[in-house]
């Protein structure tokens, strides 16, 4: 039989068919769990959502944000995680990445990416999904790698405290002049690397000014 794959949000499971083998993850535990569908399944993550839904209301919640949500947005949760939990403070976060279209919807990022955070100690695993309008109120700050990505979720923001919780990577740069994170998808080597400079330069800042007393 083959394996779906959904990627599950604070525990929702997806609506799919009974002994539908899916590939799931859980974003409290960050893991990635095989499960065959069942109405059973289906009760107990539903009956999850609102205790997590509560449990994250006192988290710093943060959602990076590209175009296909394969490349820097997966790179930037990746980082950010991996930032957080050097820094003994995963409990006090949600951290998600999505993406202002759904080309690539339930994909893993991009090998390249992925091949290239590696080597750095970042694991990417989260499946590619686009953003919804819930997200506007799930998340605290809504992370855009560029221009083009800001301007799309400003217009898909429903209100003006939405819109407010938009913000550029490039606004959290310290040590580069760059005004946003380019999209390496058709370029080489060079570009996925400087997408990985400019994250964690960018992200370090934002945990800091995130965690000040």
């Amino acid at each position: 039989m083959p394996i779906k794959r959904f990627k599950v949000y604070e525990d929702q499971i997806v609506r799919c068919r009974p002994d539908d083998l899916v590939i799931v993850k859980n974003e409290s535990s960050g893991r990635h769990l095989t499960i065959r569908f069942s109405l059973e399944t289906k009760s107990i993550y539903s009956n999850n959502k609102n205790d997590t839904m509560e449990e994250n209301k006192n988290k710093k919640r943060v959602l990076f944000v590209c175009l296909g949500n394969i490349c820097r947005s997966p790179a930037a949760e990746g980082v950010f995680k991996t930032l957080v939990e050097r820094a003994g403070k995963t409990s006090e976060f949600v951290i998600d990445s999505a993406g202002t279209s759904g080309y690539h919807q339930g994909e893993l990022p991009d090998a390249r990416m992925r091949s290239h955070a590696q080597r750095r100690g970042y694991n990417l695993t989260s499946l590619s999904r686009q953003i919804k309008y819930e997200d506007f109120d799930k998340f605290d700050y809504i992370i855009a790698m560029d221009d083009s990505n800001y301007d799309n979720l400003c217009k898909l923001a429903p209100d003006m405290e939405g819109r407010e919780k938009i913000h550029r990577m490039a606004e959290y740069f310290t040590q580069f002049g760059n005004d946003h994170v380019p999209d390496p998808y058709y370029g080489g080597s060079s570009g996925f690397e400087l997408v990985l400079d400019l994250l964690e330069d960018g992200c370090a800042e934002l945990l800091r000014r995130l965690t000040v007393a």
